[in-house]
């Protein structure tokens, strides 16, 4: 993964790859101690295999644990924000976060919040 990439969505049809895709980001990643992933399985799927791995900080697959993991990721990331402005400093020695979020289109019609 380059630094240089901070938001990717991969969005397409049904059999075009996107798990695959995912996937082979995700074997990029597994294990390293330089990144952090959160995992988002709504369907509970295609991130369940990937729930043990050292460097997986959280994996939800129900409603109410997708919400509150959501929610974990925007403090932690606010902090890290703060915590940078306050140092008045552009970068940060702590591990890049990941987050996994299958079948978004799911999360979206089913999202009860």
């Amino acid at each position: 993964m380059s630094k240089k990439t901070l938001n990717t969505l991969i969005a397409g049809v049904i059999g075009s790859g996107k798990s695959y895709l995912e996937n082979l980001i995700i074997q990029d990643v597994r294990g390293r101690s330089d990144v952090q992933m959160v995992l988002i399985d709504p369907k509970h799927v295609e991130l369940y295999d990937y729930k043990m791995e050292t460097n997986c900080l959280w994996y939800a697959d129900e409603e109410e644990a997708i919400y509150d993991t959501l929610c974990k990721v925007y403090d932690l990331m606010n902090n890290r924000y703060s915590a940078m402005q306050a140092a008045h400093i552009k970068d940060t020695e702590e591990p890049d976060v990941i987050v996994f979020v299958d079948e978004m289109a799911f999360l979206m019609q089913s999202s009860y919040r």
